[in-house]
């Protein structure tokens, strides 16, 4: 019950790397239906093909310690849908040993909707920092026309 209603994908993968745990948001998240992923291997489903070798790398570790440099960490990366789309995750992985086998289990968010928002806002604040540049010049040339207009009256009472 708790993990059909999570709104956050949860995932779970066996010592092997295969898929044995599916969540209905992992499936609205991914594309992929739970009959159609559970004992598929999830690096090669999920990941993109750029960080693939590190995925695997960083299992490969895992399978024999339950340790890793994911593992109790927040990280930010990109997955990929079942359509080929690539988007923007946040994910938290930790282990569990089961039958003397370490298994992961993921915890990840889409955040396209907060990278979209934090590009907007960057936008905004590099419009912002161009208007006061300018305002910035005007009105220091604004002071270098008064101190000539100051020195041409000078001139004039003289």
């Amino acid at each position: 019950t708790i993990s059909s209603s999570a709104q956050d994908s949860i995932i779970m993968m066996d010592h092997e790397g295969n898929v044995t745990f599916w969540n209905e948001a992992a499936e609205r998240m991914f594309g992929y239906k739970a009959d159609e992923i559970i004992g598929k291997k999830l690096h090669d489903l999920i990941t993109p093909e750029v960080l693939r070798n590190a995925h695997i790398k960083g299992f490969s570790k895992f399978k024999d310690t339950g340790k890793g440099d994911a593992i109790g960490k927040m990280l930010e990366l990109s997955a990929l849908r079942k359509d080929g789309t690539e988007f923007p995750v946040e994910l938290a992985i930790s282990s569990v040993k089961i039958k003397d086998k370490w298994h992961s289990i993921g915890i990840i968010r889409d955040i396209t909707n907060r990278k979209k928002a934090e590009e907007e806002l960057k936008e905004k604040l590099d419009e912002l920092e161009r208007f006061k540049k300018s305002v910035v010049g005007r009105e220091l040339k604004m002071i270098k026309l008064k101190e000539r207009i100051k020195e041409l009256e000078k001139k004039l009472e003289k």
